[in-house]
């Protein structure tokens, strides 16, 4: 009987032992699995999008042998965007974008459409000006999602352009700012400025 009771408790020593090693190996799998599915979960990209605004200034815009001096008033939201530009005391260009689409409107009534608001002044106007990236870069800040080259006080360089805030208002915001890339030069005087 102790011979029986010997065996018995023999056999549930070592049921506890293939239970516990069982267990181990079962948590050290699903660790292994946990840690296999955190390094290909979908990772979740929370975009950046500026607060509306509506702005008003005048702009000076130099490319190769040409210079343009005139005013803008730009009304930027999420959903729709319009500026426009006025030469010579005369308007002479209206920008929009709307659900996904930059157009363009000139004076002399020709109309562009294009997928981004770079390649629609550079068909209407003959340069092409980041304004895709401009709701940042009027406040000072580059935009999310594209790499700064470089970056001191008051300028940063981003998609080849050298961003610079030359001048600011009481409250710290940038009232002259100038954008360069190679042979373009835009500076931009900010008179009004209202953020909804």
């Amino acid at each position: 009987m102790n011979a029986g009771l010997l065996c018995g408790a023999r056999c549930a020593v070592c049921c506890c032992m293939l239970v516990l090693t069982g267990c181990a190996h079962f948590e050290q799998f699903f660790g292994r699995y946990s840690e296999k599915n955190a390094q290909i979960a979908p990772q979740v990209l929370i975009a950046s999008v500026p607060k509306s605004f509506q702005l008003s200034g005048r702009v000076s815009i130099a490319w190769e042998a040409q210079r343009w001096i005139g005013v803008i008033d730009w009304d930027y939201a999420n959903a729709i965007e319009t500026l426009s530009l006025s030469l010579a005391g005369q308007d002479f260009a209206r920008f929009e974008r709307y659900e996904g689409r930059a157009r363009a409107r000139l004076v002399n009534g020709q109309t562009f459409e294009e997928n981004s608001w770079s390649e629609l002044s550079a068909r209407a106007i003959g340069v092409g000006l980041p304004f895709d990236l401009a709701p940042y870069w009027v406040r000072g800040l580059p935009a999310p999602g594209a790499d700064v080259s470089e970056r001191g006080t008051d300028v940063f360089t981003q998609r080849e352009w050298i961003v610079s805030t030359l001048e600011r208002d009481e409250r710290g915001h940038p009232k002259r700012m100038r954008w360069q890339r190679k042979s373009v030069s835009l500076t931009l005087v900010i008179d009004a400025w209202n953020e909804r």
